[in-house]
């Protein structure tokens, strides 16, 4: 536990001089007066949008439908007609008994074999490869020069001739301004 707390202070410690030492100092006079100039680089993130191509495979659907044969046994009916004979008005004694001959029909069942196509149905996936254009963000960082200026020596003082005048004038005198309006009119009087 301690030696992870001294090694994140030692780090700490680390990011806090690193940009402290990238800083370039220098004196400048400029109009009498000492700046000292501190250029510092500063890293500033910038994030970028990059089109990527990559390759992707995508598995679409396929159907593809054949028609296959196949043999089938169908049972179909075959009619045929065939003579009974049929005694007519046996249970009549009033009129004689006769034989007649009827066509009946006789249906029996046939197999038979016949070929069927019947349609079948496939579902596949088939792989394809498509180029797709994807946006990644990189987080980069770009370098920035900054360059902070504070005054080392003060102004130097040189007498200036507006405040010799200002020094010049009375206080509180009661002396006449040239190009004064009058301060009374003519029909003023004042009690």
């Amino acid at each position: 536990m301690r030696s992870k707390l001294t090694r994140w202070i030692g780090f700490a410690g680390l990011l806090i001089a690193l940009p402290a030492a990238a800083d370039d100092v220098r004196y400048v006079q400029q109009n009498g007066v000492t700046y000292r100039e501190t250029t510092r680089v500063e890293r500033q993130p910038v994030v970028e949008t990059v089109v990527e191509q990559r390759e992707q495979t995508v598995y679409t659907p396929r159907v593809t439908t054949e028609m296959r044969e196949s043999v089938r046994t169908v049972y179909v009916p075959v009619v045929e007609y065939r003579y009974e004979p049929r005694v007519h008005n046996w249970w009549n004694p009033f009129a004689p008994a006769h034989v007649a001959y009827h066509q009946i029909p006789a249906t029996r069942w046939e197999p038979r074999t016949e070929i069927v196509r019947t349609p079948v149905t496939y579902h596949e996936l088939v792989p394809e490869t498509r180029v797709v254009e994807k946006p990644v963000r990189q987080l980069g960082f770009a370098a920035q020069n900054r360059i902070e200026r504070v005054a080392v020596t003060p102004v130097p003082m040189t007498p200036s001739s507006s405040a010799a005048t200002v020094a010049r004038r009375p206080v509180g005198s009661v002396g006449v301004i040239a190009n004064e309006p009058p301060r009374y009119g003519a029909a003023t009087v004042l009690r």
